[in-house]
């Protein structure tokens, strides 16, 4: 290279990747609070993020960039620099070569025999630097490479977490990192350091030794938790981070001990001896009785107080007695009873005022106003009037959400009774139809009805899942004719940022009706996708661009299908359509304990919002590569 300056234009080349199938070069850290550096490959990476293979441990080179913030359209300046015992040789010791966003060379010109170069960039996003020094020190021809990321000056800046979810046999806790991203600036390279995680390792313990469960640890104050299961000797090994605290919650698989919840334990109370050995609870005494006071059997009882739960009980044919373990606290009850009884399910809040203390006493008595209900035949056809056929195999859920004050607890401490409670009813029954369409009778609370049918693979053509709503089941009811309904269909086009058709972008639709389930389609040359659904049912449609494309993945919902054959037009965009906004590529890789990590769950989620719809995901692949596009915060 001249000694002299010189406007140089970087030779077309092919970025070099290392043996972890990511490109050797770090990052400068530009509108990202993110994520250490590391080794790659056999190449070094110096402090600044150039990586470099030198061969003379006395001698470091490293890429210098002046400003730190790299903006479009302000000067840049480029500097070979370096410790130790080096020689660069003066005859022309550095030969550089500059890859913009567009893949395309940069123009640059160079100063001091092209030890530094002046880069005014025309784009936003990841500028690939590669430098050849001629060094006589010993190191020989020492191959430099650093990606510069240069941002839009007009972009706006957002702030995302991204979610790292390790593969259950990695070390490395699940964890969340801060990501800055500024409005129209692609980012590319990057390297997401996961902190080392902590291995809590124990038994559960409980008054009669190790038993088996399941935990869920949440790191206080975020929605991220894992989840495992205690073999039956109790043990259980989970990574945690050093500076987090997590609640825990235990439910074992037996009995007793009853279900705990651990609030704001720290690493150092975690690894503590006895931090998972537990008393077994207390117990709670109750019975459920029909109208008459006679027992009812085998009704399945629980206690819940927010979202954790007794123990399961199980009331006796004798007199409806049953007994459940949980711990202090306000207490809520629910009650399913056998299947076939005709006697609704029952709920109490734990907003009702049932208080447990910690000396136990509690007994709560549930008896049931005289029920009315109806016994019913139900059948399921398929077809139209006159030509409709039996559907055997159909699996049909029969519910009523709110049949009204059907009973009363009375609860009693001690012996000395303390108030009464209304108790609210509801009703459900899942059953599938016979060879002749038909389900076994059914014994039903009086009361207005919804009705789900699944059908099965081997229904009429053009027959599918139906929603039924408003079915009165009233004194004197003794038959349910349930018909099958044709599908329905919906039918919407999926637009860019400019308008302009999507092809290829892929549109899932979700509903939880019945067991759920989920269709999907691809949208054709005109943006246009059209989906099999169901009448009555709400769906959350998920659109997924087409690989190569920068646009952001959209969540739509819900969306209800009305009863016409067709639905359509429910996106915001001109005449309906769905218009996907614009993206920015994020490409990197993780990596933990110096190795790319595969199998790492990586999303973006907002900041402000983080149990909101992931925004954009990716799998890391076998080197810890990914890639995704997230929502674009865009320009002033």
């Amino acid at each position: 290279m001249s000694a002299q300056d010189s406007a140089s234009k970087a030779t077309a080349s092919v970025a070099p990747w290392t043996g972890l199938g990511h490109r050797a070069s770090g990052s400068v850290v530009v509108g990202l609070m993110v994520l250490g550096l590391s080794i790659l490959g056999s190449g070094c990476m110096a402090m600044d993020g150039s990586m470099s293979n030198n061969n003379n441990s006395n001698c470091d080179y490293s890429i210098a960039v002046t400003p730190y913030s790299p903006r479009v359209g302000e000067p840049v300046e480029l500097a070979a620099t370096w410790q130790g015992v080096c020689a660069p040789n003066p005859a022309g010791a550095y030969e550089w070569t500059i890859t913009g966003p567009d893949q395309a060379p940069a123009v640059f010109s160079t100063r001091q025999e092209g030890r530094f170069v002046d880069l005014i960039p025309a784009l936003a996003g990841a500028y690939f630097v590669e430098l050849v020094v001629d060094d006589l020190s010993g190191a020989g021809s020492v191959h430099l490479s650093r990606t510069v990321t240069v941002t839009d000056p007009a972009g706006t800046q957002e702030t995302y977490l991204l979610r790292l979810t390790p593969p259950g046999e990695s070390t490395a806790p699940r964890q969340q990192k801060v990501l800055l991203v500024t409005g129209g600036t692609p980012i590319s390279d990057r390297v997401v350091t996961l902190d080392d995680g902590v291995v809590v390792q124990s038994t559960l313990q409980g008054p009669s030794g190790p038993f088996a469960g399941y935990l869920r640890f949440v790191e206080s104050g975020y929605a991220l938790y894992r989840e495992l299961h205690a073999t039956a000797t109790g043990e259980f090994a989970m990574p945690v981070l050093p500076g987090a605290q997590y609640d825990v919650v235990v439910v074992p698989d037996g009995a007793e001990p009853a279900p705990v919840r651990l609030l704001g334990l720290n690493v150092t109370q975690l690894l503590q001896p006895g931090t998972f050995q537990f008393d077994a609870g207390i117990p709670v005494v109750g019975f459920v009785e029909d109208h008459s006071g006679a027992g009812v059997g085998q009704a399945q009882a629980v206690l819940r107080s927010g979202d954790l739960s007794s123990s399961m009980g199980s009331s006796d044919a004798f007199d409806g007695r049953f007994v459940v373990w949980t711990r202090p606290g306000p207490q809520g009850l629910e009650v399913a009873p056998k299947e076939g009884s005709g006697l609704p399910r029952v709920r109490v809040p734990d907003t009702a005022g049932i208080q447990l203390g910690s000396a136990g006493g509690l007994s709560l008595r549930l008896r049931y106003h005289e029920v009315e209900t109806a016994t019913v035949a139900v059948t399921v056809m398929a077809g139209e009037p006159g030509q409709a056929v039996p559907v055997p195999g159909a699996r049909v859920t029969i519910e009523a959400s709110a049949l009204g004050a059907i009973g009363t607890v009375t609860a009693t401490q001690d012996g000395s009774a303390l108030f009464d409670l209304d108790a609210f009813g509801s009703h459900r029954v899942v059953a599938v139809t016979d060879a002749a369409g038909a389900l076994p009778s059914l014994t039903l609370p009086l009361g207005e009805y919804q009705a789900v049918i699944e059908a099965p693979s081997g229904a009429p053509d053009g027959y599918t899942t139906t929603v039924l709503g408003s079915l009165v089941v009233e004194a004197g009811t003794s038959q349910l004719a349930l018909a099958l309904s044709a599908p329905a269909r919906l039918q919407g086009v999926v637009l860019d940022d400019l308008l302009a058709p999507v092809e290829g972008a892929r549109v899932v639709a979700v509903t939880k009706i019945g067991v759920g389930s989920a269709v999907e389609a691809s949208t054709g040359a005109n943006g246009a996708f059209s989906l099999p659904v169901v009448r009555g049912a709400s769906y959350t449609l998920i659109l997924q661009p087409p690989d190569g494309r920068a646009l952001a993945r959209r969540l739509v919902g819900p969306v209800l299908i009305g009863p016409s054959a067709v639905t359509e037009g429910v996106g915001a965009g001109p005449d309906g359509a769905i218009v996907l906004a614009k993206g920015l590529r994020v490409d990197g890789v993780v990596i933990h304990q110096a190795n790319g990590l595969p199998g790492v769950l990586v999303q973006a989620i907002p900041s402000e919002a983080p149990g909101e719809p992931v925004m954009a995901e990716a799998v890391t692949g076998p080197s810890g590569e990914f890639v995704r596009v997230i929502p674009d915060p865009g320009v002033v």
